[in-house]
C-alpha cells in the first residue's frame, strides 16, 4: 500500500510522511523475502532516478518528482517487480531512499525490535531525518550528542562515544540507566539491547507512571 501510495502521489510532503512511515516499519520488522525484492528495486530506481531541473544549472522543475514501481501478484503468492518507471526524483527524496536500502540489507542480518518506535523516532521521521540525536550525559555535567538508527546497539553507541571522547581503554567506560532516585542504583544497560528499544520502554514507564 505505501509503494502504491509513493507512487501515485504527485504531493511531495505526503510522499515524505509515506517514506517515514516505510523507514519506521522496516526500523521494527523484518521484511519477508517476498516483500524485499520488489521494494529494494523500488528504492533503488528512486536512488538512480534523475533530479530534477529545479536542482541542477538553476533550471525550472516542470516534471512530476516521483518513480513508479509496477507489480505483480505472482505464483504463490510472491510479489513481483514488472519494471520501473524513473521520474525526476528531489534529493531530500533519494535520501530517504537510500535508508529504505540500508534498512532492507540491515533486515536481513537483524532480529526484529522489542518494542515499537518511541515518539522521538517518529518525529526524526516525519521531519525526513534518517537518525535520531540522542543526548549522552557525561560524569560531571557534560553532555555528548550522537546519531543513531533504529538497529544501533548499546555496544556500538558506547564504542562511538569512546571513540569521540578518544579513550584509549574502552573497558572502563560504559552507558547506564540513571535512576534519578536517593540510593538506588544505576543500571547498566545490556550491550546487545537496542538503544532506541531502551527509549521506547522508558516512554512506557513515565507514561504507566504518570496515568
Amino acid at each position: 500500500v505505501l509503494v502504491a501510495y509513493l507512487s501515485g502521489n504527485p504531493t511531495a510532503p505526503y510522499r515524505r510522511r509515506a517514506w517515514a512511515l516505510l523507514l519506521l516499519l522496516l526500523g521494527s520488522f523484518t521484511a519477508s523475502r517476498e516483500l524485499r525484492r520488489p521494494l529494494m528495486a523500488f528504492a533503488l530506481a528512486v536512488v538512480d532516478a534523475p533530479a530534477p531541473a529545479s536542482e541542477t544549472a538553476g533550471g525550472h522543475n516542470t516534471s512530476p518528482s516521483w518513480a513508479v514501481l509496477d507489480m505483480n501478484l505472482g505464483t504463490g503468492g510472491s510479489l513481483q517487480a514488472l519494471g520501473v518507471r524513473r521520474n525526476a526524483v528531489s534529493r531530500d527524496e533519494k535520501r530517504l531512499a537510500e535508508a529504505v536500502v540500508h534498512r532492507l540489507h540491515e533486515g536481513e542480518v537483524r532480529e526484529m525490535r522489542h518494542e515499537a518506535p518511541s515518539s522521538v523516532e517518529v518525529q526524526a521521521a516525519v521531519a525526513g531525518a534518517v537518525k535520531v540525536q540522542l543526548r549522552v550525559w557525561l560524569p560531571g555535567g557534560g553532555l555528548v550528542v550522537q546519531s543513531i538508527d533504529a538497529h544501533t546497539t548499546t555496544a556500538e553507541l558506547e564504542l562511538s562515544l569512546a571513540r569521540r571522547l578518544g579513550l584509549h581503554r574502552r573497558q572502563a567506560f560504559g552507558l547506564v540507566e540513571a535512576s534519578g532516585r536517593p540510593g538506588a542504583e544505576d543500571r547498566r544497560l545490556p550491550l546487545d539491547e537496542r538503544v532506541l528499544d531502551i527509549v521506547s520502554a522508558w516512554e512506557k514507564r513515565m507514561a504507566s507512571a504518570a496515568s
